[in-house]
């Protein structure tokens, strides 16, 4: 499927960009990366161009822009694509399936935690989300994945498992009804970060409906997770969402999710 994809956004490049130079990644040239001054064209080019630039280049001040921002696959560029002009239509909502009122929005956030004791305090434990939101004092993180190879692994160092006893496990214990095992931990290290903020609020993970993989993976961990957090782990497909946008009444909303579509699902 990767392949596939690849050559979409290859011939994205060629022919919508008409970008023919083409980025490096390990010191060799590849079709789908753009060259990095050219990160910006990774940004879609419909009504929403200028607040899609905004947030790019708040994301860079602040030292947030992914090494490999400029690779066509970025799930960085395409979680800016895909929120950035719900957010501006206010139908954040809508994408939640709820009915409140969403507010301040980050992207690439660090939660913080002030709660005494929390696995949170330590400074070196910041768990970092492509994006967040609230409503009506609920608090909803996002992680979003289009191309990875799957969630991050960790080594089972002496430091992870140092961390993995002190600070995860304690937590681990609190939301989940049978004992996580270290490998398991480890292997998907990624994955258990993020789910330890269910006790926190909702858990959003942001895939395309090709990754079962993902998909897979979320669900057995969600087998190792209390019953009453389990509403708070959610899988929202973005093609999915995509689609109904392109026949929404808003012709700029209709317009970028169509160019979103072009570039990232027609394949």
């Amino acid at each position: 499927m990767n392949e596939t994809i690849i050559l979409n956004l290859c011939s994205y490049k060629n022919d919508i960009l008409k970008i023919t130079e083409n980025g490096t990644y390990h010191n060799k040239t590849y079709l789908h990366i753009l060259p990095k001054n050219m990160s910006e064209k990774n940004l879609l080019e419909t009504k929403y161009f200028e607040d899609l630039k905004k947030e790019f280049h708040d994301l860079q001040n602040e030292k947030k822009i992914h090494r490999y921002f400029h690779h066509l696959n970025s799930s960085q560029a395409l979680a800016l694509n895909f929120f950035v002009p719900i957010i501006k239509e206010g139908l954040l909502s809508n994408f939640l399936g709820i009915e409140d009122e969403v507010f301040n929005t980050k992207f690439e956030y660090e939660f913080e935690h002030e709660e005494e004791n929390s696995f949170e305090v330590n400074p070196y434990r910041k768990t970092n989300f492509d994006f967040y939101a609230e409503s009506n004092n609920k608090k909803y993180f996002f992680e979003l994945k289009y191309t990875e190879k799957g969630f991050g692994s960790a080594k089972k160092g002496s430091a992870h498992k140092e961390k993995y006893k002190t600070i995860y496990k304690p937590t681990l214990e609190k939301i989940c009804k049978a004992n996580i095992p270290e490998n398991e931990f480890f292997k998907n290290y990624q994955l258990w970060r993020n789910l330890c903020h269910v006790q926190y609020g909702t858990i959003c993970f942001v895939l395309p409906s090709f990754r079962n993989d993902l998909i897979k993976t979320i669900e057995n961990a969600k087998s190792f997770i209390k019953e009453e957090y389990i509403k708070f782990i959610q899988i929202k497909i973005i093609d999915d969402f995509a689609l109904k946008m392109t026949s929404h009444k808003n012709v700029n909303i209709s317009n970028h999710y169509k160019e979103f579509k072009k570039k990232y699902f027609e394949f």
